[in-house]
């Protein structure tokens, strides 16, 4: 019995973190996404908001992207506007337009607005998006 009652503290104890996860844990299972508990666990515990993740990801895969999750929390991390970025692919993709993440995420760090680039930013001859022309060499 007394081998039962320090897990059992310990459990209680740790409530207030793992019951949120594993309510964010089953909502991504009913969106469809493929997420271990305990990468929802250190999604909480880095203090990310699992929606701000799982919610663009189903969105990317409604549209016909397809974006890895690590990659989408990193730039959650690194400040950026991941609704913005999955929007501007998600449109690039029904446009026949060429954006992969790394550029789209780049264009977000840079502090210019992916989705806007896509609907009217520089084009090329073949009607892909002129990189060259976002990012002048420097110097």
């Amino acid at each position: 019995m007394g081998v039962l009652i320090v897990p059992g503290i310990l459990l209680l104890l740790g409530a207030p973190i793992w019951m949120p996860a594993l309510r964010w844990w089953s909502t991504a299972r009913e969106l469809g996404l493929d997420f271990a508990f305990s990468r929802t666990m250190a999604m909480r515990l880095r203090q990310v908001a699992p929606a701000r993740v799982y919610l663009p990801l189903r969105r990317a895969r409604d549209g016909g992207v397809e974006i890895s999750a690590h990659l989408t929390e990193a730039h959650l991390l690194a400040g950026g506007n991941l609704d913005r970025v999955v929007d501007a692919m998600v449109l690039a993709a029904s446009r026949n337009v060429r954006l992969d993440f790394d550029h789209a995420t780049a264009l977000d760090l840079a502090g210019r607005d992916p989705l806007e680039i896509v609907r009217s930013g520089p084009r090329t001859p073949d009607g892909q998006i002129d990189y060259a022309a976002l990012f002048p060499k420097l110097g």
